[in-house]
């Protein structure tokens, strides 16, 4: 395959790529409170993962201090 085979499927990548970033500024200009919303769903979701992390490294310590 050479480079003018590939160059098509290049340029329809960037196309796709640069239509759904478009898509995403668009929507981030109309609804900023949307976009609000979703920054806060997302730091919920990264506390809430860490607290399962924690409280699961915690339950596997006891565990292994229970088979000691």
């Amino acid at each position: 395959m050479n480079s003018q085979d590939q160059t098509p499927v290049v340029l329809l990548l960037i196309v796709k790529f640069s239509c759904a970033f478009l898509a995403l500024l668009i929507f981030a200009e109309l609804v900023p409170p949307a976009m609000s919303l979703l920054a806060e769903q997302s730091a919920e979701r990264g506390l809430i993962a860490q607290a399962q992390s924690s409280a699961a490294e915690h339950y596997l310590s006891a565990l292994l201090d229970k088979t000691r």
